[in-house]
């Protein structure tokens, strides 16, 4: 069977990977250029003049391991390192786990984590938010967070986050249903802003509960205590697995104060381990929560994208092939995905975004499979 020594990508959480990576940074932990690494590096496909030498061994190594890869001589390069510099390398080659092949554009999708996907289905493309991934990862540990608030202007790509959620939910392994979303701009109700029994209604039917019964016609303070109770009830009673619970266009636009209100409560439970294993995703969200959870939160505040984030990407594709594109070939590339300049910030992603997915994609089947 093939390891990840047979493999033309490389990413660490590739079966194997870690452990080879590891044993290279112990063994030549050196950022200086050394000549019998050069030497071997050159004759297994790895130009020498291609590395970045100057950087630290951790960035080194992996371009090593990625550059190798892409041109298919990784395990001839990793022998060849155990032959003529340290024999002590062969044991741990000669065990290392099984490991299906994974190309380029498979690669660049999944991500080296849950959610660190650059391009989802359906040529749904991912840019930047580094610090809203490694929200969602430590809201994905047993040990991190609960709840995940998000806020920025509209238009900024707030609700774009639902589809890594829903990407990396997925690569977790967790059901298809493990993971819903709330988007009261996407259901109307008789044309006005939600109410707190309209927004718990929706979560009753999204995870499956009896639907709360509560008198319409009480006040919304009234509805916002008593459907707080209920929620905490339910929730932990019915949610014994991990769940995801992402509730968008949490604003005034489509809530009602006191449904902004409500939205906050189902957070307070999550943060204050009053919700089962459910985790909380707030949208749009820019109020506060009760004092005893909101020290126990992530919050993250994202702005427009600009066409320097959309060159950014188109570079990091690059990098996942082990290829290093010069400006003009971004410039191509961004055109291709936007159009000529000028750009305006924020660029249209609502417009653009399938293109930049598929000039993603065809340019890691083309490049990424030489």
């Amino acid at each position: 069977m093939p390891t990840i020594l047979d493999c033309t990508v490389f990413t660490l959480d590739m079966p194997g990977a870690r452990d080879v990576f590891l044993k290279v940074i112990d063994l030549w932990g050196r950022n200086d250029e050394d000549t019998s690494l050069a030497e071997i590096f050159r004759a297994n496909g790895v130009p020498p003049a291609q590395l970045t030498w100057a950087s630290n061994k951790w960035d080194l190594w992996l371009q090593v391991l990625t550059l190798a890869a892409k041109k298919g001589t990784l395990r001839a390069l990793m022998y060849a390192l155990a032959d003529q510099l340290a024999p002590a390398l062969r044991g741990m080659l000669d065990h290392l786990p099984d490991a299906a092949p994974v190309d380029a554009l498979t690669a660049f999708t999944v991500g080296g984590g849950a959610f660190d996907a650059r391009l989802l289905p359906q040529h749904r493309a991912f840019l930047d938010r580094n610090p809203v991934r490694a929200a969602l990862d430590d809201l994905a540990s047993e040990v991190g967070a609960r709840v995940l608030i998000v806020d920025g202007p509209s238009g900024s790509g707030r609700s774009h986050i639902w589809f890594l959620i829903a990407h990396g939910c997925a690569r977790m392994g967790l059901p298809l249903d493990a993971a819903v979303r709330i988007q009261p701009s996407h259901i109307t109700v008789a044309g006005q802003a939600w109410g707190p029994l309209d927004l718990m209604n929706e979560v009753a039917q999204r995870l499956d509960w009896p639907p709360p019964e509560f008198d319409p016609q009480a006040q919304p303070d009234t509805h916002v205590r008593m459907l707080s109770r209920w929620f905490k009830t339910n929730a932990t009673a019915r949610v014994g697995t991990v769940r995801w619970l992402v509730i968008d266009d949490v604003s005034a636009v489509y809530m009602t104060e006191a449904c902004q209100r409500m939205a906050a409560e189902l957070a307070n439970a999550a943060a204050t381990a009053e919700a089962g294993m459910l985790r909380i995703v707030l949208l749009g969200y820019s109020g506060i929560l009760s004092a005893d959870a909101e020290g126990y939160v992530s919050r993250e505040h994202i702005v427009y994208l600009d066409a320097e984030a959309l060159k950014a990407y188109f570079k990091d594709l690059a990098a996942s092939v082990g290829e290093d594109l010069d400006s003009e070939a971004v410039e191509m590339l961004v055109s291709q995905a936007a159009g000529a300049p000028p750009y305006t910030v924020p660029l249209p992603f609502r417009r653009i975004g399938a293109g930049i997915g598929r000039v993603a994609g065809k340019y890691l089947q083309t490049v990424g499979g030489q």
